[in-house]
């Protein structure tokens, strides 16, 4: 399918391939997008800013990029910058088609449906969406589909009327007549409040001039506070509704001023918030910011998971307002005929961004149209190359395209000579091509299956979020797969189990990335351990920083801290003692506040069959100016340091001191070493029964800290 993006500033058109359905989402074959001139352009101008441009809007960058390049290296922090600049960006986040296939979990919806969309990532410019329940509405019969495409700006414009709790008979200003603005002076008219309008453009004045305000204010030629108090007795609007887009103050001056003692201000535009206080004091005045389309919005748990507020608790949801904006269209409350442009096609999509950033006059709404056969696409998968005949290169197929795979294993896995990225998937089709076409890979899916089914792969690598890792791993080992997976390897004991089962009937080989002893930093340490002959004391911190509890690390997908993230020590700890672990303690702190967990403020103590005892303190609660990682290693009269993966010192015999330029905590390495592992036919790379190991540390830890 066709989808518009954004990358450093430039349109773009691509062929992307389609997205499958999950459970409690919809697929769409759209029929309308809207363009939101104000935040797609925005968005497009931002993406195409310089890094001394970001600079200069943000001069905290400056610290955060030497505090990068002290810990990558200026190539790690090039990387790093490049990975944020150089994405496609997808643009669009109101529409409108026909559901061609419904996910589980989607009561009500059903294909042949005409339906409103929104949400950025959802509602895009693309021939198909997959779309969150909790982020579609059904269409009245008397609303077109045309009409429909607006649902999310109309919404936008809605929660601002909602956030001014407006009452019958209410005065109410409206400092902006662009498409926001005009559809919020009509449905104040519908609410039954008295409106005066107020804008800078004489074209927008004339159109809203008959929506039936009771006075339109040019500011540049009538002042809007006296005409404010001519038509209030002197006493003010009884509220002010901001939808300008500008980075002047005076609209929010402008506002304060014209309301009365006690009255409510609420923004729902983009202005300087240079707030006098002598103007909101003596009045008392409320000051509001409206959040998009309303309730729901940014929280992942109603967007993406699907859970609805309570009707009685939450009365207008973000859905709830979709269905009421389309509700008010299909009345004809709200006219949208006056202000459409002429249909476009998302081929043209760079000539109509141009033409709407250089143009004089935009027009209120601008929609793509999309071609009228709705025969649902199935090509989730796009060949970008003919595949050559099997070469000696090992063949990968990488499934997952986040930030980690981006900044590790696509550059290294293409820098060394053994492997082939031949193939990439992601539930993104964007991302997929984006990545394939980056690395000159000959494939690209959003469907886990076309990978497992594909004869040509060797390896699959799989960097999804962690609830997904055990059954893709599983699949890929039935599918007769070699399979390195991110760590962690899965979730739970029964997952573990299954995994060991599946192994004993497939010949696919088997690596979790714990890179971490794949170092040059743990080898160097490795290499003065292996003739000692008294067991060890380890003792290692990892301050690994605060992270919000709501975050998806502490829940269903990520399986907590020492799950996600503390097994790759465990792993360390595995391969310093070269012993079996026979029993794990577990203490943690007692927290006062909510705000700070016990899962990631542990100690967690191993016992070796051998005699060693390992130790990890695990803390989300220090300071990051102190060293992420430490692990002090005491055995036969000699200590080891590890600082960080920068610097290793060894006190024995003889005292030496091994640096690296950047931390490197063996993420290269690992890659490599897999790969000669699997040209001389090695089935594990870790060892299996250290692998099973470390997961069932890691349940036993977080068992003992729930």
């Amino acid at each position: 399918m066709k989808q518009v993006f954004v990358n450093k500033g430039q349109i773009i058109t691509r062929e992307v391939p389609v997205k499958r359905v999950e459970s409690g989402c919809v697929k769409v074959a759209t029929s309308y997008s809207c363009i939101s001139m104000g935040t797609e352009l925005a968005s497009v101008a931002s993406s195409g800013k310089s890094i001394l441009d970001r600079i200069k809007e943000n001069p905290d960058l400056i610290k955060r990029g030497f505090k990068m390049i002290k810990e990558k290296g200026i190539g790690g922090t090039k990387g790093a910058i490049d990975n944020s600049f150089d994405k496609w960006i997808p643009l669009g986040y109101s529409a409108s088609g026909i559901v061609t296939e419904v996910g589980e979990g989607v009561p009500g919806i059903y294909p042949g449906d005409r339906v409103a969309c929104a949400g950025g990532n959802y509602a895009t410019h693309s021939e198909e969406m997959i779309v969150p329940k909790n982020l579609i509405a059904k269409l009245p019969d008397s609303v077109s589909l045309r009409d429909a495409s607006s649902v999310a700006i109309g919404c936008i414009a809605m929660q601002g009327i909602r956030r001014a709790d407006v009452k019958l008979g209410e005065v109410v200003v409206v400092i902006g007549l662009g498409l926001i603005g005009q559809l919020t002076v009509q449905m104040l008219n519908a609410a039954g409040a008295r409106v005066i309008a107020s804008d800078v453009n004489s074209e927008r004045i004339a159109e809203t001039e008959s929506l039936g305000v009771i006075h339109v204010v040019n500011s540049t030629k009538e002042n809007l506070i006296d005409a404010v108090n001519s038509l209030t007795d002197g006493h003010g609007a009884d509220s002010v509704i901001i939808t300008a887009a500008t980075n002047s103050s005076v609209p929010l001056k402008q506002a304060f001023n014209c309301c009365r003692k006690r009255g409510r201000v609420v923004l729902v535009g983009v202005v300087d918030l240079n707030i006098d206080r002598d103007d909101i004091y003596q009045k008392e005045l409320e000051f509001f910011m409206s959040t998009s389309y309303g309730p729901g919005r940014y929280d992942s748990t109603y967007e993406e998971g699907g859970i609805d507020y309570p009707y009685h608790w939450v009365r207008f949801t973000e859905n709830r307002n979709m269905q009421d904006y389309l509700r008010l269209i299909g009345e004809k409350k709200i006219n949208l005929s006056y202000m459409f442009a002429e249909d476009v096609n998302v081929d043209d999509a760079d000539a109509v961004y141009e033409s709407l950033a250089e143009g004089q006059y935009r027009p209120l709404m601008q929609t793509f149209k999309y071609g009228e056969e709705k025969e649902e696409k199935k090509n989730t998968e796009i060949s970008l190359k003919l595949t050559t005949n099997k070469s000696d290169k090992i063949r990968v197929a990488l499934c997952g395209v986040g930030n980690f795979a981006k900044m590790f294993h696509l550059p290294n896995l293409d820098k060394i000579v053994d492997y082939e990225i031949y193939s990439i998937m992601s539930r993104d089709g964007g991302n997929a091509t984006k990545a394939a076409t980056d690395y000159h890979a000959s494939k690209l899916t959003t469907d886990y299956n076309d990978i497992l089914n594909d004869p040509n792969v060797d390896v699959i690598v799989i960097t999804t979020r962690h609830n997904l890792h055990f059954q893709y791993v599983v699949d890929a080992l039935k599918a007769g797969k070699t399979v390195f997976v991110e760590k962690p390897l899965c979730m739970n004991s029964e997952e573990l189990a299954a995994i060991e089962e599946t192994l004993k009937s497939t010949k696919g080989g088997l690596m979790v990335g714990y890179n971490r002893r794949f170092s040059p930093h743990a080898q160097k340490i490795k290499g003065y351990l292996t003739n000692r002959v008294n067991p060890m004391i380890i003792n290692y911190v990892m301050n690994a920083g605060y992270i919000a509890p709501d975050a998806w690390v502490h829940g269903r997908e990520g399986g907590g801290r020492i799950i996600g993230e503390g097994c790759h020590i465990i792993d360390l700890f595995n391969y310093f003692t070269d012993e079996i672990p026979v029993s794990v303690t577990v203490e943690s702190i007692t927290p006062k506040t909510k705000n700070i967990g016990k899962i990631d403020n542990c100690v967690i103590t191993v016992k070796y069959d051998g005699g060693s005892i390992a130790t990890l303190t695990y803390c989300a609660n220090g300071n990051s100016k102190y060293p992420k990682e430490f692990c002090q290693i005491f055995c036969d009269n000699s200590t080891y340091v590890l600082n960080d993966y920068k610097e290793t010192q060894i006190y024995s015999s003889r005292t030496e001191t091994f640096t690296t330029k950047i931390a490197d905590k063996g993420h290269y390495n690992e890659l490599v070493e897999f790969a000669e592992s699997i040209k001389s036919g090695k089935r594990f790379l870790i060892p299996l029964v250290s692998l099973l190991a470390t997961s069932k540390i890691t349940f036993i830890a977080d068992e003992n800290l729930r």
